[in-house]
């Protein structure tokens, strides 16, 4: 499913979010790319199957972006991206996981892959 798939990028750090966005469009994903939350929800009408998402980013951060997210995108899959530990409150589903930083590029996209095959929408 390499290439499959729109996915949205929200990140404060620009250079995480540029080496990200990078690495997905080299793999044939189509991206948008957000530097605050309120940039990714203006991009909601382009309807993503993927939010990849820093867990922590202000104001509100990743999971805050990621429910008002799927209040507009029922089913969208959810890649948290973080350098700190898990927060007691984060909960990981088969449609919304976390990928600790620093990271791999083959791991970025096995996690992409493995997310949009299990949450594709018709």
């Amino acid at each position: 499913m390499r290439g499959a798939g729109v996915i949205l990028v929200a990140d404060d750090d620009d250079d995480v979010r540029d080496v990200v966005v990078g690495q997905l469009r080299e793999a044939g994903y189509a991206v948008l790319s957000a530097a605050t939350g309120d940039e990714a929800l203006a991009l909601a009408d382009a309807a993503p199957d993927l939010l990849i998402a820093d867990l922590v980013m202000p104001p509100s951060g990743g999971m805050e972006l990621a429910e008002r997210l799927r209040a507009r995108l029922p089913g969208l899959a959810v890649l948290h991206i973080s350098g700190y530990a898990p927060r007691p409150d984060f909960n990981s589903d088969a449609t919304a996981v976390l990928l600790s930083k620093p990271f791999r590029p083959d791991d970025l996209l096995s996690h992409v892959e493995w997310l949009l095959a299990w949450t594709c929408r018709p």
